[in-house]
């Protein structure tokens, strides 16, 4: 069925305030140069803000306290600094020497910002506070996301040409290690327990988990064809990877038993890219790009896709503000 018939008639209505304190949705809309703010009730979304960012933006993280969000600006190498308060842009940081920008991540007191160059091999430390670039790290070829670890010493890097995992100590600001991974990695997180990471391999359609203690492989499980964002139920049991061209989200097990088996899949949009879990784990975002231009909105109760939202020209990296 074509996904737009299942849209829903008054969900893209402007917010009357500034819509503060409630849970809100962020979405990169790429085709239209801007990060939209919806605001989350239920299986519905309701926009408040479409705020500008430059004619390309595409990845984008927000630091610990949720107070702004950094989104990186492809066509010009340039990161906006969105305030969530205000939700508007607020700063622009730069850096002569970064070339193609990817994904990002923020110190845990937020004080850091760290963006992937990922034509440069490089990722740029920025002060939040005033824009300037602090570090310029060498790591592997072709990095695209970035995460920190659970006790925030370290930054990890995933190498999608290198098939690594860059660790780089955050004091140095120094690569202390590269850890081998199954064929182009690219989204990682943390199970619920922290006890292992999880890393999303493209190439080998498959999650790989490694000891968190020492980066060790642990198991390697399949899942649909190139998954390109993971996410983890909050109760630890389930993980949920998005199937670029499968259009499905898998659902596999991983917490009974130490056993990690693939259990259904959750059809959704076309061309799905980005997801987001909702901060209380009953949905999930997707965002369907280039026919669809949809965020299908999943109820993980019923394992199935309550609604489709129209939501501009190319929908892409999401992020869940609480």
């Amino acid at each position: 069925m074509n996904t737009r018939a299942w849209l829903s008639i008054g969900v893209l209505m402007g917010c009357a305030g500034a819509c503060f304190g409630e849970p809100m949705l962020a979405v990169v809309i790429r085709g239209e140069g801007a990060v939209k703010l919806f605001k989350a009730k239920g299986p519905g979304l309701q926009l408040a803000k479409k705020i500008p960012v430059g004619k390309d933006p595409s990845e984008m993280c927000v630091d610990p306290t949720e107070k702004r969000i950094y989104v990186a600006e492809t066509s010009k190498n340039e990161v906006a600094v969105i305030d969530v308060a205000t939700q508007s842009v607020v700063a622009t940081f730069k850096d002569p020497d970064m070339k193609k920008l990817d994904g990002c991540t923020v110190s845990p007191d937020s004080s850091k910002l760290y963006m992937i160059d990922a034509q440069g091999n490089a990722l740029v430390v920025f002060a939040t506070d005033s824009g300037k670039v602090l570090a310029r790290i060498p790591v592997g070829k072709q990095p695209r996301r970035a995460l920190f670890t659970r006790d925030g010493k370290s930054v990890l890097v995933s190498n999608a040409r290198e098939d690594t995992i860059s660790v780089i100590d955050a004091a140095s600001a120094k690569v202390i290690r590269a850890v081998k991974t199954g064929k182009e990695p690219r989204d990682m997180v943390w199970t619920r327990d922290g006890k292992f990471l999880a890393v999303a391999l493209i190439n080998d359609d498959s999650i790989a988990y490694f000891k968190a203690d020492t980066l060790e492989l642990d198991q390697q499980v399949g899942t649909e064809r190139s998954p390109q964002r993971l996410a983890v139920s909050l109760d630890g049991e389930l993980m949920y990877s998005l199937s670029r061209y499968q259009n499905s989200i898998s659902i596999a097990e991983i917490g009974k038993g130490g056993e990690r088996r693939f259990q259904s899949t959750i059809p959704v949009g076309r061309y799905a890219m980005n997801m987001a879990m909702s901060a209380d784990g009953r949905y999930i975002y997707t965002g369907n790009t280039s026919i669809d231009d949809t965020i299908s909105i999943v109820d993980l109760r019923y394992q199935k896709v309550m609604n489709f939202i129209s939501s501009g020209a190319g929908p892409g990296c999401m992020i869940f503000l609480k």
